[in-house]
């Protein structure tokens, strides 16, 4: 499977982020003003082989024939442009999922998944870069399970309603936690091992963004959504998620 190569930034770009919005839409904005420019040369300035009379419907005739070809060339431009971002968007983490052993599983016109196995437990990953006003959108599934059901996050959550909400204790405290099992969910999250684990998982996420650590009786999942995305940041995310292999019991 093709890998296309990501230039190393700081951040990745893609429509649905703020500098890629605002530049779809200073173009969207630009395309009337240009097509009124070209309109008006054709109408007002003499030209050879047109007659001077700007209302003649010669001149209107090339002005609107004009007019179509290059508002038609501009929704061309900006279709393949936003194939291209997205695309490139895509694709910012195929090296670092490809070398921890994962297969590319399904490509998206807008995303990527993959699968595979880590110290033999299966893994699946599904990235979906921003478009629109949707942000990054990053689902984990490790199928290694903790026997009972709990999840910790930024936003209050509801998984059944045998589920008690409260608040853990320590430096996870301003975070909700909900779980059939309270007791045995406060001593995973004192591990200190995992508890670092969460911390590392966090990096690069804002008031704005959402997160989710969710766990089951045969599996754990990691949902995240955030605005602006760091592949670096990312890439250390994933590494202590995939670190609770050895964490969980």
């Amino acid at each position: 499977m093709e890998v296309v190569p990501v230039a190393d930034s700081d951040k990745a770009s893609s429509i649905g982020c703020r500098n890629g919005f605002v530049r779809i839409l200073l173009f969207l904005l630009g395309i009337p003003i240009v097509l009124l420019i070209i309109a008006l040369v054709i109408l007002w300035l003499p030209l050879p082989g047109l007659p001077s009379d700007p209302g003649s419907k010669s001149r209107n005739l090339v002005a609107a024939i004009t007019v179509g070809i290059v508002g038609f060339s501009f929704i061309v431009a900006i279709v393949m442009y936003l194939r291209k971002i997205l695309r490139t968007a895509s694709h910012c983490m195929d090296e670092y999922f490809l070398s921890k052993g994962l297969v590319l599983s399904t490509a998206y016109s807008y995303g990527r998944s993959f699968c595979g196995k880590i110290n033999d437990v299966r893994i699946e990953v599904v990235l979906l870069p921003s478009y629109y006003l949707q942000p990054w959108r990053l689902y984990i599934t490790m199928h290694k399970g903790v026997g009972f059901l709990g999840t910790i996050g930024n936003r209050k959550t509801v998984v059944n309603r045998y589920c008690v909400p409260y608040h853990p204790e320590g430096s996870l405290s301003s975070h909700f936690v909900v779980s059939t099992e309270p007791q045995k969910m406060n001593q995973l999250l004192s591990n200190k091992l995992f508890e670092q684990a969460i911390h590392k998982m966090l990096m690069g996420y804002s008031i704005q963004d959402t997160w989710e650590l969710r766990l089951y009786e045969n599996k754990v999942v990691f949902y995240g959504r955030q605005y602006e995305f760091h592949p670096k940041d990312k890439e250390n995310s994933v590494e202590a998620f995939f670190s609770l292999l050895q964490k969980i019991p």
